[in-house]
């Protein structure tokens, strides 16, 4: 099921460079439940201490968990899951203040800085950019 959830995610974006967007899944079913409730409610599920909470476990164990089972910090792993749901919002039309707020930023500024970190765009520039380059001119020529 959670694989199934992130290939829908990555499906519902045009191409882009899928090396910016790695959202390491595991079998695990603490890894799993996390993928799923946030992917449903992000706003709900922002820090480690509330995870830790709802899995009965400590911040450093659960911290612990995430590292082995995606080689990324929770942190890093909360932002991948972040970008890839803000550009299923923005490739369908939301504005990038309506896909903050979906997100559970309190500013547009703070949303378009974690952005520019992730993807080293702006939200409208990175967009623009996948509105201007079709997936046959990204490609390069094997004749060159």
């Amino acid at each position: 099921m959670t694989r199934r959830l992130i290939q829908v995610l990555f499906d519902e974006l045009p191409q882009q460079p899928q090396q910016q967007l790695h959202l390491p899944v595991s079998s695990h079913p603490k890894i799993r439940t996390m993928v799923e409730m946030m992917a449903k409610g992000p706003v709900e599920w922002g820090s480690l201490g509330q995870w830790a909470g709802f899995f009965a476990m400590s911040e450093r164990n659960l911290a612990r968990l995430i590292v082995k089972e995606t080689g990324l910090s929770f942190r890093q792993w909360r932002q991948q899951l972040q970008l890839i749901m803000a550009l299923q919002g923005l490739v369908k039309g939301d504005t990038v203040q309506k896909v903050a707020h979906t997100l559970g930023y309190d500013s547009t500024t703070a949303f378009i800085t974690m952005f520019k970190k992730g993807l080293g765009q702006t939200p409208g520039r990175y967009i623009a950019g996948l509105t201007t380059v079709s997936p046959q001119s990204a490609k390069p020529d094997p004749r060159q």
